[in-house]
């Protein structure tokens, strides 16, 4: 049944013979469900088993080959990943997991963005997330406030239906609600309410009660 699949998507992309290299090395090199292209650096020393097929880099669109940039999804011996059916990430995409990442139905993330997941990083169904997105739970560092150290590591909750514009920022502890709009270039630092468009550095809102179609 994948087979046939990939066969149809094969006989409707406009770079077939790209996409048939990509799709052997797939199939020969990769495990089962998982379609990553040569040009990403694969690595699983985690859980990631998806019960539905998987792509990255390979039949996404056509801005997964306008980047020469080298994809990277990198799961550590602590990371868990778990994919819903028909997610898709674009070329040059980077992914460094040591904690958790959920990627519901049908969501697609495009060229050369990059999700860091040291804690935990659950984005929803039907989710589209522009190109040179970064999306991160850990500052990496700690900072401290009279002699007391933050948290430097929060979960990331993004909700159904979420579009995401090109070049924005998403930072640990926020939770992005059902149906809601990040303006491009955006850096969101506060939790964001169902169905509203928010933008800026630091992201505020600017439209409630809106929709977006994909």
């Amino acid at each position: 049944m994948v087979i046939k699949q990939q066969w149809r998507l094969l006989k409707k992309s406009k770079t077939k013979w790209y996409d048939f290299l990509n799709l052997v090395h797939a199939y020969i090199s990769k495990p089962k469900n998982i379609f990553v292209s040569s040009n990403v650096r694969f690595r699983n020393k985690g859980h990631f088993k998806p019960t539905s097929p998987f792509y990255f880099d390979i039949f996404v669109n056509r801005l997964t080959w306008a980047t020469s940039d080298r994809g990277v999804f990198s799961i550590q011996p602590s990371g868990s990943v778990v994919t819903g059916k028909k997610v898709r990430i674009s070329g040059g995409c980077r992914l460094y997991v040591t904690g958790k990442l959920a990627i519901g139905d049908n969501t697609f993330i495009n060229a050369n963005s990059i999700i860091i997941a040291r804690n935990e990083i659950t984005i929803g169904d039907n989710c589209a997330i522009s190109w040179k997105c970064q999306i991160m739970d850990t500052d990496t560092h700690h900072l401290v406030f009279n002699g007391e150290a933050s948290p430097n590591s929060l979960p990331i909750k993004i909700g159904n239906n979420v579009w995401i514009g090109s070049g924005c920022t998403i930072l640990k502890g926020v939770t992005i609600g059902n149906g809601a709009v990040v303006a491009a270039g955006s850096v969101v630092t506060k939790n964001v309410a169902p169905k509203t468009l928010v933008g800026g550095v630091p992201a505020r809102v600017l439209k409630e009660y809106v929709e977006w179609v994909p």
